[in-house]
């Protein structure tokens, strides 16, 4: 580590391990400690990022928002999308992390790239939706532009026209 964890630095790092354990132990996947820096070098901001064995599965990283919220980063292949995880309460935002963390564990994420229709105009969103014990837990992020994301997702004739990209569907970390 750079530096000592923060309390809730290390609640976080604590849900991600406890989530993951059995693919750890198993060696189905690893989990790295990054630190985001400041101009002058400093480490400030962990980033504690799973990465599965399998090359199907999607590998996630969790940090903290630095006020309300935790960042939930999806990583495909060259990118990485950033979802922001808002609960009232700090535990409750633990818990949503350690059900989107188990959900991507056991391949129970999928992303769509998505048409929404506002007032006026039309704008792309990335869907993620975790399904997790309570049913789908869904997030999503604007502006998504379908020429900077259409390569994450498998291309049907009509899909783009039809406002919907995917979904794309991930493999569990461990196979069963």
């Amino acid at each position: 580590m750079d530096r000592p964890l923060e309390a809730e630095e290390l609640a976080l790092y604590s849900v991600v391990r406890e989530a993951a354990q059995a693919v750890l132990a198993s060696g189905a996947a690893t989990l790295e400690v990054t630190w985001l820096r400041s101009p002058h070098g400093a480490p400030y901001w962990p980033t504690f990022e799973l990465h599965p064995r399998n090359p199907d599965a999607l590998p996630i990283a969790v940090s903290p928002g630095g006020g309300d919220w935790i960042d939930t980063m999806l990583n495909l292949e060259e990118d990485g999308l950033n979802f922001e995880l808002w609960a009232k309460t700090f535990d409750e935002r633990l818990e949503q992390t350690r059900e989107r963390i188990q959900a991507v564990i056991e391949g129970r994420v999928e992303l769509k790239l998505q048409r929404q229709r506002w007032l006026v105009f039309r704008s792309w969103t990335i869907v993620a939706t975790f399904h997790v014990a309570g049913g789908p837990d869904e997030t999503s992020r604007s502006p998504a532009p379908p020429d900077e994301y259409r390569h994450l997702f498998p291309e049907r004739p009509g899909d783009e026209a039809a406002g919907l990209l995917g979904p794309r569907r991930f493999a569990p970390y461990a196979e069963s």
